[in-house]
């Protein structure tokens, strides 16, 4: 099964600049993309070209790894909410089992759950444990519900906003 880890976003040759601080109990990742072959695409959107912005939230105390994406301009353009084990994290870094799904939030609110097929074939294969096919169901049913009342993501996640011209004078 594959992990979602810390300091591993995209293409590394692509990256014009990379940090990740902590905020309490949550680990942040930001990635700025310099110069990449293609846009990267993710739901229909553009999530990655010259001078767009990635963030990780690592969620620890709600057991979730979150995604935001910004165009050049800091205009949002989604939501990634991946559907995992608890994230664990120690002093090199945070770590979590990628089961596969995950919800993607675009900025018009419209939320889709993505990978299903692939789910369901590592289900049937035994490739997912039937503990890990639960708890991929039950987090698919959590998350949407906590998106629906306005709880999830987190408020610091969900109003996070960026000023390209603060991040451009960070990195000179």
């Amino acid at each position: 099964m594959a992990e979602i880890r810390s300091g591993v976003l995209g293409d590394p040759a692509a990256r014009a600049d990379y940090r990740a601080e902590w905020l309490g109990d949550v680990l942040i990742e930001r990635v700025i993309w310099g110069a990449v072959a293609e846009p990267l695409r993710l739901a229909g959107a553009v999530i990655a070209g010259e001078g767009y912005v990635w963030f990780r939230f690592w969620l620890r105390l709600v057991g979730a790894v979150t995604e935001r994406y910004y165009a050049a301009d800091g205009t949002p353009a989604g939501t990634r909410m991946s559907v995992c084990t608890l994230p664990v994290c120690d002093q090199a870094g945070c770590r979590a089992e990628d089961l596969l799904l995950f919800l993607w939030r675009a900025p018009d609110g419209r939320v889709t759950v993505y990978n299903e097929d692939a789910f369901e074939r590592a289900s049937r294969e035994g490739l997912l444990s039937g503990e890990h096919v639960r708890l991929a169901e039950t987090q698919v049913r959590e998350l949407t519900a906590g998106i629906a009342r306005g709880r999830f993501p987190p408020s610091l996640v969900r109003n996070w906003r960026i000023d390209p011209r603060r991040i451009d004078d960070d990195n000179h």
